[in-house]
């Protein structure tokens, strides 16, 4: 598998994702018309290519102490939502990948996308300076006492301000979601079980549940083609907004099908964080579930209007990864393994497998393109 073509890879996954859920054509239609976009966008798409390829050209770093691992990591994988304290948090917000994997793959990927941001013009930094940004970050949080999750406010200012241009205007937000189209068919069973713990109803006896309509919804790049069902109505004066996500797995068992799909790994992230955990994300094998609101937005660097805090943007997302690589599970090395290992590498491992993997991310893509 590691040696096919990136033509080859890619129809070999999108047979897998179809034997697995309902997959809809037009979307990965989509998907592959976005993936020519840039090679940055292409590396957003296409985790199973990485996936297979960092084992391929990076054995060493492949043989790296396993943790929980974020595994489809990029620059854009960060996002804000409210705590129960009410509080704005951002950090990693697609978990939709998450496995025990090696530490060394969510550090490499985040550095490579990186690298391709800063080709593409949405980053301006020197790579290298990028990967130290994030390297350093990292290295800060795995050597703390504690992981601590980064609650915006007078911490973290300039994640706050990046944070404050991605808001949606509430009435644009509105009308976005009213005009999606309808879905046609029932909410699927076990989807319907998560929307019902988390979406609030009126007391007993009171007038105006909710009864929320139902939407389907694109969005993404590597999960076009999955199901995206919004279910929105209006309650006590307002509208509510929850989307079910249609998972299939993660890649690293396509990569190896004799892989065991381990569970709980989401909730896990989500306990870690404690109080400043999104209440209202749920998350199983086949479906998450989570909010939509106006202030819980992805970071899209192309849409940044400050380009003064980069570095400190991408020392934040280090931080964060360190923040998930620190839970302990039988399952995962401890935080000394992984720092003793990190250690004993080169002082520019990083930013050359950065470059490694940036290589082969533009090759795909002039292969994708022609």
């Amino acid at each position: 598998m590691s040696g096919e073509s990136f033509h080859d890879a890619t129809a070999a996954y999108e047979r897998w994702r179809a034997q697995r859920i309902p997959i809809r054509a037009a979307d990965v239609e989509l998907k592959h018309e976005k993936l020519r976009q840039s090679p940055f966008v292409l590396l957003r798409g296409t985790y199973y290519r990485f996936l297979t390829q960092f084992e391929r050209l990076l054995p060493e770093l492949a043989r790296a102490p396993v943790g929980v691992a974020v595994g489809d990591l990029h620059v854009e994988s960060f996002g804000t939502w409210r705590d129960v304290c009410a509080r704005l948090v951002w950090g990693v917000n697609d978990l939709d990948e998450i496995d025990i994997l090696p530490y060394t793959i969510d550090l490499v990927r985040l550095a490579t996308s990186a690298v391709l941001a800063i080709a593409a013009g949405h980053l301006e930094l020197d790579p290298d300076e990028a990967c130290a940004a994030i390297h350093a970050g990292w290295r800060e949080r795995l050597a703390a006492r504690s992981a601590e999750p980064l609650v915006l406010g007078e911490r973290h200012v300039h994640l706050y301000e990046l944070a404050r241009q991605a808001m949606l205007d509430p009435a644009e937000f509105e009308k976005g979601i009213r005009a999606l189209a309808p879905y046609e068919r029932a909410l699927p069973k076990s989807a319907a079980r998560m929307l019902a713990k988390v979406t609030p109803s009126a007391p007993d006896g009171a007038a105006g549940r909710f009864q929320p309509q139902l939407a389907r919804r694109v969005a993404g790049v590597g999960s076009l083609g999955a199901r995206r069902i919004v279910a929105y109505g209006s309650l006590d004066g307002g509208l509510i907004v929850r989307e079910a996500k249609q998972l299939v797995g993660p890649a690293s068992i396509w990569a190896a099908p004799a892989r065991a799909q381990i569970g709980g790994l989401a909730g896990a992230v989500e306990a870690a964080r404690g109080v400043a955990a999104d209440p209202w994300r749920r998350q199983s094998r086949k479906w998450v579930l989570r909010a939509l609101t106006p202030d819980a937005t992805r970071l899209e660097l192309a849409a940044l209007e400050h380009k003064h805090s980069q570095a400190d943007l991408l020392h934040s997302m280090g931080e964060e990864t360190a923040n998930i690589h620190r839970i302990a599970l039988k399952e995962a090395a401890g935080s000394k393994a992984v720092r003793r290992h990190e250690e004993s590498l080169a002082p520019d491992w990083l930013p050359h497998a950065a470059a490694v993997m940036s290589a082969l991310t533009e090759d795909d893509w002039r292969a994708w393109c022609n």
